[in-house]
């Protein structure tokens, strides 16, 4: 399981804040060197805990259900939390 900065993130703005109480992540605009999709890509890490929960569900429904590992869903799910861990890269 990776380790990061538990509880709700927000976005509020370009930042990106652990429900208020301290900033996680700042997306720069294009004014301060960043890209015109500052916004959208905040609102991708604001999601990124819960998306990260989601995934660790769906493997285990896998496991629970029995099915074939090697299904492309199944891989593509594996794939994704070993980015998400820092396993794969």
């Amino acid at each position: 399981m990776a380790e990061f900065t538990k509880g709700e993130w927000k976005r509020e703005g370009n930042k990106i804040t652990k429900g208020g109480q301290g900033i996680i992540a700042i997306c720069p605009s294009p004014n301060t060197g960043g890209v015109f999709e500052f916004i959208a890509n905040s609102h991708l890490i604001a999601a990124s805990p819960k998306m990260y929960e989601t995934l660790l569900a769906m493997r285990t429904w896998y496991f629970k259900k029995g099915l074939d590992r090697e299904l492309p869903e199944f891989r593509a799910v594996q794939s994704a939390i070993a980015l998400v861990e820092g396993k794969e890269g």
